[in-house]
């Protein structure tokens, strides 16, 4: 996932991060640019959180594809 933010953490910090109001997930900074952004992986994800993430992702697919016609 990439993070848009003037003042990234480091590559290689953990950090929580809250998606919508009801999902915080741990993740770990893989690419980090100042005045950019950040590239992030999801780390020990449980399969609940697993299981949003998919549903997320699959929501924002079929919003982007109705928006495109």
């Amino acid at each position: 996932m990439f993070i848009s933010i003037l003042h990234p953490y480091e590559k290689g910090t953990a950090i929580h991060v809250t998606i919508r109001s009801n999902l915080t997930v741990k993740a770990r900074v893989t690419n980090s640019q100042s005045g950019i952004g950040m590239g992030i992986e999801f780390i020990d994800l449980t399969s609940d959180q697993q299981k949003e993430l998919k549903q997320l992702i699959e929501n924002i697919k079929l919003i982007a594809s109705e928006n495109s016609t």
